[in-house]
């Protein structure tokens, strides 16, 4: 028969094996899901830099000219703009976060206008909003732009076209600080942790 004093000792050496594996494994998950935030959050943050700027830009929008007077010049990515038009006959109509949206073509120009669905008609109108160019929002509308170049609605220039988003000016709206800000808490808080991990690990005192 085994010495109990033995199969005592034996279990006291696997308790502290238990012990000693337990808190590696949680700690190797603490890190791995700190790391993981760390680089999400930062991902997302970067991702979301145009959003920002375009947030934190002038409210004074560029005017993009009219019907035979465009200036095609003044037409840059992610600025808050201004155009007048008469729109094209033909206008895609979308659904996207619950809301429907058409895009028309500014007629005899490389703009397209998102917009609100209005009533049918070739009646002038002015619209404002964000300005993109087409490579911004690719593949998002790719389907729409090939489908109105062809037609002959939108006329590309320097082979891109550009997408004005109707009423969406700098400053408005709280999507944009509300996740930068969120983003930003969460980007702080697993650096904190991090540099909790690695000043415990590496740099506190040893006995």
């Amino acid at each position: 028969m085994a010495d109990p004093e033995n199969r005592t000792e034996a279990l006291d050496d696997d308790e502290d094996l238990a012990e000693d594996f337990r808190p590696k494994s949680r700690g190797t998950l603490s890190l791995s899901l700190t790391v993981t935030g760390l680089v999400l959050a930062g991902y997302l943050l970067f991702d979301m830099r145009d959003d920002v700027v375009y947030f934190l830009s002038s409210g004074t929008a560029v005017d993009l000219g009219a019907d035979g007077a465009w200036q095609r010049e003044h037409l840059k990515d992610n600025v808050f703009a201004t155009v007048h038009g008469t729109p094209g006959p033909v206008a895609d109509r979308f659904k996207a976060w619950g809301k429907t949206y058409e895009i028309v073509a500014v007629r005899g120009s490389p703009i397209l206008v998102r917009r609100t669905p209005f009533a049918p008609g070739q009646k002038p109108f002015t619209a404002s909003g964000r300005l993109l160019r087409d490579t911004s929002l690719l593949p998002t509308y790719a389907a729409t732009f090939q489908a109105m170049a062809s037609r002959g609605d939108a006329v590309p220039f320097s082979d891109h076209l550009w997408v004005l988003l109707d009423e969406q000016s700098p400053r408005s709206g709280w999507e944009t600080p509300a996740m930068f800000l969120l983003l930003a808490f969460v980007l702080a808080l697993n650096g904190w942790s991090l540099t909790r991990y690695v000043r415990r690990h590496y740099y506190s005192p040893k006995a």
